[in-house]
């Protein structure tokens, strides 16, 4: 391919993620991220400038919630915004490590409601973000525990939980379990 067609390739992409919706972005960001952890050389360069782009989208996205007043809880989460997820149809458990730490590192996460609410997740690494990741999935597996339908998700999420304690353990200055 030469550089005026990557060039037009390029400028499809970008036009194509900007009417994605927040969901779609987040599939197609974990679908990247998965390319890149498992070293798939065939896709890896193209997964790196697509993870880029999607993070140039989220920030202008973001530029457009300074704008807007949304006071509203997310139709879609931060975790949904990047791809996670378990059960039966979820994602791979290497797949939703790398996510937990691109939630955890990550100096862009999703602009998915409004600025109050990506206010709720601290900035990268911080303890604040490490919080509100474990409440999140702490909640998601308390709420479904009783579900049979959602069994195999529910260990999932208490296994990323593990994982990001076991990770992500020295922001928060106590061991696991000890601050439940």
């Amino acid at each position: 391919m030469d550089i005026f067609e990557r060039v037009k390739a390029e400028k499809k992409f970008l036009s194509r993620i900007r009417q994605e919706t927040d969901e779609e972005l987040g599939i197609r960001f974990a679908n990247s991220v998965k390319l890149i952890i498992e070293r798939n050389v065939s896709f890896e360069i193209e997964a790196r400038l697509s993870v880029e782009h999607i993070r140039r989208e989220w920030l202008r996205r973001r530029l457009f919630l300074e704008k807007s007043i949304n006071r509203d809880r997310p139709n879609i989460g931060v975790l949904k915004g990047v791809g996670y997820s378990t059960g039966n149809s979820g994602r791979q458990e290497h797949v939703r490590r790398a996510l937990v730490d691109y939630l955890m590192c990550g100096r862009i996460i999703p602009a998915i409601s409004s600025i109050e609410y990506d206010q709720e997740w601290g900035n990268r690494e911080s303890v604040k973000r490490f919080y509100k990741l474990d409440r999140i999935l702490k909640n998601f597996s308390e709420y479904s525990k009783n579900d049979i339908k959602l069994m195999r998700a529910n260990v999932q999420w208490g296994l990323d939980r593990d994982y990001l304690w076991n990770r992500w353990k020295h922001l928060a200055g106590v061991h696991h379990g000890e601050n439940e």
